[in-house]
């Protein structure tokens, strides 16, 4: 199914359109808090019908996060959701941004270093090279030139018994331990 943006005067009827004509075998919805208590009352009938899963996260750009994203996944996780389930992201801006992209990453751990390419859009601001590259440690996965200083890097203190060159360490620290998941 190819991604979808609709901008809607009737949602319920739009949004009923792209659910039936998706291929899905589970649906969900992100919201934020205050698209949660807004918006999803507007369609909470027609996404019944789906068993859509709520997923709720905190509104604002300052929790546009890799914890957030974190709880994205544990929810489509836990939630039973497979490369053919349906996200709707309820709202815009974060909600669009982070949504789009926890779907775009969530079939495995290796999609998300994949779709960190071209293969969709995501809006950052900041300096965020430092968090990625401590995501990349936590899903065990090495990264290499890069611009960030170490010292604005986390990284696992195991990973100091694989010698001091850092990025050689996420390298030997990674073989060693392998992925996270297989």
């Amino acid at each position: 199914m190819q991604q979808q943006i609709i901008i809607s005067n009737d949602i319920e009827h739009d949004l009923a359109t792209a659910v039936a004509e998706s291929e899905h075998d589970r649906v969900f919805v992100l919201t934020d808090d205050t698209t949660h208590e807004c918006c999803l009352p507007k369609v909470a009938a027609l996404l019944a019908q789906y068993d859509a899963v709520p997923i709720t996260i905190a509104h604002g750009d300052q929790h546009k996060t890799l914890a957030a994203l974190g709880d994205v996944w544990t929810a489509l996780q836990q939630g039973g959701a497979t490369r053919h389930s349906l996200l709707i992201n309820l709202g815009g801006g974060m909600i669009t941004d982070l949504g789009g992209f926890a779907a775009a990453t969530f079939k495995d751990v290796y999609s998300v270093m994949n779709n960190w390419g071209a293969n969709h859009g995501a809006i950052t601001y900041g300096h965020v090279g430092a968090d990625l590259i401590t995501l990349c440690s936590m899903l065990r996965i090495p990264v290499c030139m890069h611009n960030v200083e170490d010292e604005k890097i986390f990284r696992p203190a195991s990973w100091n018994a694989f010698g001091m060159d850092k990025e050689g360490a996420d390298f030997r620290a990674c073989k060693n331990y392998g992925p996270i998941y297989k």
